[in-house]
C-alpha cells in the first residue's frame, strides 16, 4: 500500500489523505464526495470548497502521485558512472510502477478538468511526456542523468538540448511501456529480462558500445532496490 506524506490537521489534507488511500485500495472509481467527506470527518461543501470538484481531488491526488515518484528516483543509488545512474534510475522507475499500481495508472490516465489541447503546446516545449509539474520534475531527473557526464559532479547539469529531450522522453515512453504492460498482466512481473532487454537495446541503439552498456546495467542491478 502506497504510504501518503504526513498529515496536518486540516481539512484539504485529511481529503488528500482519504482519497490516496481508495485510490491505493480500489482505484480512482471508489473517488466519490460523499465517501471522501465521510472518511475524513467534514462535509460534502468542505471537499468542493478545498478542490473545486471530484475532478480536482483525483488531480491532486496525481501531483502527490508525480512527487512521490520523483523523491523515489531521487533517491536512486549513484554509483560514480552516468550510465550506470541512468539505468539505476530507469530501475527504481520500474520498482515505483509495480509497487503502486492503481496510482502509477491513474498518474497518466487522469485528465484535468482545465485540459485544453492549447496545454499540448507546454508539453512540446518542455520535452516532457506530462503537464504536471510535479510530473515535469521527475522528468527533469532523467534529463539531468543524461546531461551530466560526471555523475558525482555537484555541478548543476547543462541546458538539455533538443536531442536530449528527445532522448528523455524516448526513454520515459519505453520505461512507460514496459510498467504498464506489467501491470496489466502482459509481462511477468517476476520476469526482469524484457526490461533489461529494453535498456540495453536503448543504449546500445544511441552510440553505447553493448559490452559497456551490459556492465553499465550490471552496476545498476547491484545497487538498486529489487525491481
Amino acid at each position: 500500500m502506497d504510504e501518503p506524506t504526513d498529515v496536518a490537521p486540516n481539512t484539504r489534507d485529511a481529503v488528500l489523505a482519504a482519497a490516496l488511500e481508495i485510490v491505493v485500495d480500489e482505484g480512482p472509481n471508489g473517488l466519490t464526495v460523499r465517501r471522501l467527506a465521510t472518511a475524513a470527518r467534514t462535509s460534502t461543501m468542505s471537499v468542493y470548497t478545498h478542490f473545486g470538484s471530484i475532478g480536482g481531488v483525483a488531480g491532486a491526488v496525481v501531483e502527490h502521485g508525480f512527487g512521490m515518484l520523483g523523491r523515489t528516483l531521487a533517491a536512486a543509488p549513484r554509483t560514480g558512472d552516468a550510465l550506470s545512474d541512468l539505468f539505476g534510475i530507469a530501475l527504481t522507475y520500474l520498482t515505483f510502477a509495480r509497487e503502486h499500481p492503481r496510482l502509477y495508472t491513474m498518474m497518466f490516465q487522469h485528465s484535468a478538468a482545465d485540459w485544453s489541447p492549447g496545454r499540448r503546446s507546454d508539453v512540446v516545449a518542455t520535452g516532457s511526456p506530462t503537464t504536471s509539474a510535479q510530473g515535469r520534475a521527475a522528468f527533469t531527473l532523467f534529463l539531468g542523468a543524461l546531461t551530466r557526464t560526471d555523475s558525482d559532479s555537484t555541478d548543476s547539469p547543462a541546458a538539455p538540448d533538443g536531442q536530449q529531450l528527445a532522448l528523455a522522453a524516448e526513454l520515459w515512453s519505453a520505461l512507460h511501456g514496459n510498467a504498464m504492460l506489467r501491470i496489466a498482466g502482459h509481462l511477468d512481473t517476476a520476469d526482469d529480462s524484457v526490461a533489461h532487454s529494453l535498456l540495453i537495446a536503448l543504449a546500445v541503439g544511441n552510440g553505447v558500445d553493448r559490452a559497456s552498456a551490459v556492465s553499465a546495467l550490471t552496476r545498476a542491478r547491484t545497487e538498486a532496490p529489487e525491481h
